[in-house]
């Protein structure tokens, strides 16, 4: 982060998101914040795409802001509509399904040093 202060108006972000995933299934991200703590990731997803297993090295958290996406978090199906928030542990596998056309926040923060 180059400012201490940093504000997103995420609806244009989501629009050319949207239009760069165009018609085809797929998903598109862009960073907004990224220091060594933390970064902050909007993500849209087209209905029927998927992105595959994956997990991250610390704590992470999803916040579905429009639509409606799925996550397979080990043996567990986690529906997340519009609104809804999803915290992981570090570590725990989990893919990420697009129900509708949507658009979420990634959280991620930095592992905590042992």
């Amino acid at each position: 982060m180059v400012d201490p202060f940093l504000e997103f108006d995420l609806k244009p972000y989501m629009e050319q998101l949207m239009e760069e995933a165009g018609t085809q299934r797929g998903f598109r991200s862009k960073t907004l914040v990224k220091s060594p703590e933390l970064s902050i990731v909007l993500i849209v997803i087209r209905a029927d795409s998927h992105i595959k297993e994956h997990s991250a090295p610390g704590r992470i958290s999803v916040l579905t802001i429009s639509g409606h996406i799925r996550m397979q978090v080990g043996d567990k199906s986690v529906d997340l509509p519009s609104n809804h928030v999803l915290a992981l542990e570090p570590g725990i596998v989990h893919d990420v399904r697009g129900v509708q056309d949507s658009a979420f926040l990634l959280t991620l923060a930095a592992p905590q040093d042992h």
